[in-house]
């Protein structure tokens, strides 16, 4: 089947549209006093079933789920979070036993947020600057997706300030560009919805909240290592000789 080329308009009203139906969701459920997870879950929980909606009536923009390559490529095409998400489940399994209900808050949410913004950002919008760029040009694709992807978490400014929220957008930037590529070689949305539910299921039964807490010069230092190892892994997923079978995956 021949994919139909996407527009930059409809991309942009697509992505400020499920921002906006977010903030009306937000609006919506703020006069009953929720606690944050159940108020993430409400908003993350209907904004998946209506971007499910408009992609598959109004869009009708199939995602890519099977993948391309064999199972162990796809381990080591994943290798990095793997070993990330390994680390950060190491030191969080320092801290002793993780509450019953903390944990079970965060199996409740993760979910439902990877699967959201996953195939908002890598399913459709990835895909959308994929189309609209020539055949192999995927740089700039996985570029403005993950820079979208990023600016949406300035919407956590009404819950953080604004210095943590910058980190947060940087933070969101690379790794988003980390899941377009693992995204586009391994062929599968699967990949990059299960690895963002673990990273998020890990720090939030780890803190017990969706608010982030203001960095210090070791999580600044840090994420500055990690932004560039992150960048490095991007550029050698996505080097030249592997961008033809992407593009043929993608029927670019």
């Amino acid at each position: 089947m021949k994919m139909k080329r996407a527009s930059i308009s409809t991309t942009l009203l697509v992505w400020i549209g499920m921002l906006g139906v977010m903030l009306l969701v937000s609006r919506a459920v703020a006069p009953f006093h929720l606690n944050v997870i159940l108020r993430n879950v409400l908003e993350d929980g209907l904004s998946l079933l209506i971007l499910t909606g408009v992609l598959r009536y109004w869009l009708h923009t199939p995602l890519f789920w099977r993948p391309r390559v064999s199972f162990p490529r796809q381990l080591l095409i994943s290798l990095l979070p793997l070993l990330y998400l390994s680390l950060i489940t190491f030191a969080v399994s320092l801290m002793g036993p993780l509450p019953l209900q903390q944990t079970l808050t965060s199996l409740a949410i993760a979910p439902i947020v990877a699967a959201y913004e996953e195939m908002l950002f890598r399913g459709y919008i990835l895909e959308s600057f994929l189309r609209l760029s020539k055949s192999g040009n995927i740089l700039p694709a996985v570029f403005w997706s993950s820079l979208l992807f990023g600016l949406s978490h300035l919407m956590n400014l009404t819950r953080q300030d604004l210095s943590t929220t910058l980190y947060q957008v940087s933070f969101a930037f690379a790794l988003g560009a980390l899941y377009a590529a693992i995204y586009l070689r391994t062929g599968s949305l699967w990949w990059p919805i299960v690895l963002h539910f673990a990273n998020d299921f890990i720090v939030l039964a780890g803190t017990g909240s969706v608010v982030q807490a203001a960095p210090n010069l070791f999580a600044i230092s840090f994420s500055t290592i990690e932004f560039l190892v992150e960048l490095a892994a991007i550029f050698w997923l996505l080097r030249p000789n592997q961008r033809k079978s992407i593009a043929t995956h993608f029927q670019l």
